[in-house]
C-alpha cells in the first residue's frame, strides 16, 4: 500500500487472488484500515523522500509494479511525477 499506492480494498483483493486461503482476521483488517486512514500518506512520502535519490529507485519501483501485475504503469508514473513535482519522469534517475 505504501509503495504501490494501492488502497486497502484493492491490496486486500490482490492478496486474495494470489493466496486464495488468505483470511486476515478482524484485528489485522482493522490495523490495515487504520494504517490507510491515518498513516499511509505519511509513509508514502517518507519512502519517496528517503529513496528518491537512490540510483535504483525507479528500477525497484517498476519491479514492484510489475510484480503485482500492473502492466500499465503510466498511471503510476503520472501520479508519482505529479506528487514529486517533476516535469520529466526521467528526472528520477538523475
Amino acid at each position: 500500500m505504501s509503495v504501490t499506492d494501492l488502497e486497502f480494498e484493492t491490496a486486500l483483493n490482490y492478496v486474495k487472488t494470489k493466496r486464495r486461503g488468505a483470511q486476515p482476521n478482524e484485528g489485522f483488517l482493522l490495523q490495515l484500515e487504520t494504517f490507510e486512514s491515518e498513516m499511509v500518506q505519511y509513509e508514502r512520502q517518507r519512502i519517496r523522500e528517503e529513496f528518491i535519490n537512490h540510483s535504483n529507485f525507479m528500477n525497484l519501483y517498476e519491479k514492484d509494479i510489475d510484480f503485482i501485475g500492473y502492466k500499465n504503469t503510466k498511471f503510476f508514473e503520472e501520479k508519482l511525477k505529479s506528487q514529486l513535482g517533476l516535469v520529466d519522469f526521467q528526472q528520477l534517475s538523475v
